[in-house]
């Protein structure tokens, strides 16, 4: 494991994975990161993860990894901001949510898959051309100031329903075709 990450951060050939915002209701269960990533790491076994967070996230990234039972992604919750930027900004490709972090991506032009939400819409970074930005309006009655009654309740957590109701599958998808279009344009053939 430890030659596979060095080799990764060598020829960035990385996901770096943010799952974690200030407000714990602009994320996902961490169950659902779970499942999402073990979708991934299966089809894509070349494609070690980097998960990025504060130190005080890196229990809950550990747990993450725990579920997913992959030594493939690799916790750096913790490291210095300049730390997290580099890896970020040489990252192949970065899956996050609201964070400040996904602005690093975004300013960067990494290629995103963002879960984003609509209780404050002027956050996405729409100014990254390379994002694939994921919400969903159908239940969300967010009236865009932070208001409105836009979150469900898992497992005693809130959460906003512009987040929880985009489907898994959508966030397979749109990580898929990244993928493939990263490896459609690398001429080595790896992500």
């Amino acid at each position: 494991p430890e030659a596979l990450w060095r080799f990764a951060l060598i020829e960035n050939t990385y996901l770096v994975f943010a799952p974690f915002a200030s407000n714990p209701k602009r994320s996902l269960p961490k169950k659902r990161w779970a499942d999402i990533l073990s979708v991934i790491l299966r089809e894509y076994p070349e494609l070690p993860v980097v998960l990025v967070g504060s130190p005080q996230e890196r229990t809950e990234a550990e747990h993450i990894i725990f579920l997913l039972g992959n030594v493939r992604v690799f916790n750096t919750a913790g490291l210095s901001f300049p730390h997290i930027i580099t890896l970020i900004t040489q990252a192949k490709l970065f899956l996050g949510v609201d964070s400040g972090l996904t602005h690093v991506a975004a300013v960067a032009h990494t290629p995103s898959v963002v879960v984003g939400n609509l209780s404050n819409p002027t956050w996405l970074p729409r100014y990254n051309p390379n994002a694939a930005i994921l919400v969903e309006r159908k239940q969300c009655l967010c009236t865009g100031d932070k208001g409105g009654g836009c979150e469900y309740v898992i497992d005693g957590q809130n959460y906003y329903r512009c987040m929880i109701d985009v489907r898994d599958a959508d966030i397979i998808t749109a990580l898929r075709e990244k993928i493939e279009e990263k490896m459609a344009h690398d001429t080595d053939g790896l992500l």
